[in-house]
């Protein structure tokens, strides 16, 4: 099914980026503590996926569009088809400019951030291989999509974010070289993978 070594590989990595990114969301300025959603989504997901495949019997597996998956993922079907949506807009939410201001001044909200970033991607990793190869495809892109947008909050509102515009250049072109552009092109060949069978 899966190579041990990926399955290992995803959980120090998961625990690594969950790490730093709280760390960096405890102490940092506002600029980079948005950026650290980015960790935190990524972080959970990469758990999420390792809790499952841990726990699924090595045996037992079943082939959907091309690809061998637990069996597990097709019991979750009906939740993730509920799940997932959930999740999205437990992450989607605290991109919101207004709402991710409240995180300065309301001890709840700053707790309460990080736990449901985390909580989302977690989710959405144990659920995501119930999906079919569209439905994969299409929650990458929006992935995708939503790390465009914190680009685009941080820099818009960077102002009501309590920097300017110019510091924040160099943040968003390090993430955009580091997080964006490798995002992209593991969708781009993940898609022509299975279209093309390369």
């Amino acid at each position: 099914m899966y190579s041990l070594n990926y399955v290992i590989l995803a959980k120090y990595v998961g625990f690594f980026l969950a790490s730093i990114s709280v760390i960096i969301y405890s102490f940092a300025g506002p600029i980079l503590r948005i950026f650290t959603f980015q960790g935190l989504v990524v972080s959970g997901g990469l758990l999420g996926w390792y809790t499952l495949i841990y726990n699924n019997p090595k045996d037992k597996v079943i082939e959907v569009d091309g690809e061998s998956v637990p069996t597990a993922s097709i019991m979750l079907r009906r939740k993730a088809l509920v799940g997932i949506p959930l999740s999205i807009l437990l992450i989607a939410m605290w991109e919101d400019p207004s709402i991710f201001i409240t995180t300065f001044s309301d001890p709840f909200s700053f707790a309460l951030a990080p736990i449901s970033l985390f909580i989302g991607g977690f989710i959405i990793g144990y659920l995501i291989s119930s999906l079919k190869f569209t439905e994969r495809a299409l929650l990458y892109l929006l992935g995708l999509m939503g790390s465009m947008s914190t680009i685009i909050i941080a820099y818009l509102d960077s102002t009501a974010l309590g920097a300017n515009q110019v510091d924040i250049l160099s943040v968003v072109l390090t993430l955009i070289y580091l997080v964006i552009v490798p995002e992209a092109m593991s969708i781009i060949y993940y898609i022509m993978r299975k279209v093309k069978g390369f």
